[in-house]
């Protein structure tokens, strides 16, 4: 009779510990769960922002859209914010349309560009019509460097394309700003807190 006492507790006790392994088990497979999901997330998230840091150079998103409606002269300034050296092209998009919300030019007209720049940092320009190949020199048939009547210094870009709007139909053409700057600057102390200005040059004629 004793004897099946102390087998019965004893079977009790393996039985409670039975269930603490069991409850730590099931702890344990949860944890590594729950780890997994959390480690697989932070994994996608880094390699989206890394993604994202790598592709942001690349946008090719209209950043600035310029309507040519008129005959004369009109311009608008590329914001390079934060701009550093890097590997990749930064590429700036921009679009010139002969109509907008309100109209659309009444007759033949044909404009040019010119790219006028500061002299505040490194950097090199290319400019690409309807797409872009990064292996080609783009649409800038010259630069010079020229000064202002306050003496400041400024690099002017030539681009002796002429395009052509018609009156008869909505018309846009789109264009692809590629500005290096090039990684061996990253150490250049002088550039740090440097801006640059960035101006596009639209002019219009009628064609006659």
């Amino acid at each position: 009779m004793k004897r099946s006492i102390n087998i019965f507790f004893h079977n009790i006790r393996e039985l409670k510990r039975n269930k603490k392994i069991i409850y730590r088990f099931r702890f344990l497979i949860l944890s590594l769960f729950f780890l997994t999901i959390i480690s697989f997330g932070l994994f996608s998230l880094i390699k989206s922002y890394a993604s994202f840091q790598s592709n942001a150079k690349l946008s090719l998103d209209i950043q600035t859209a310029m309507y040519v409606v008129d005959v004369g002269e009109m311009s608008f300034n590329i914001d390079l914010d934060r701009i550093v050296p890097s590997e990749d092209p930064y590429i700036y998009t921009f679009s010139i349309s002969n109509f907008d919300s309100e109209k659309r030019t009444d007759v033949d007209l044909e404009y040019t560009l010119s790219i006028q720049t500061t002299t505040n940092l490194p950097l090199k320009y290319r400019l690409y019509y309807d797409g872009y190949n990064l292996a080609e020199k783009g649409i800038i048939t010259s630069s010079e460097l020229r000064q202002d009547e306050d003496d400041s210094w400024y690099n002017y870009f030539n681009i002796n394309q002429k395009y052509e709007f018609t009156y008869k139909e909505n018309q846009t053409n789109i264009y692809y700003l590629v500005i290096d700057f090039p990684v061996n600057y990253k150490d250049t102390i002088e550039y740090s807190d440097a801006v640059e200005n960035i101006q596009v040059i639209i002019d219009s004629k009628q064609i006659l």
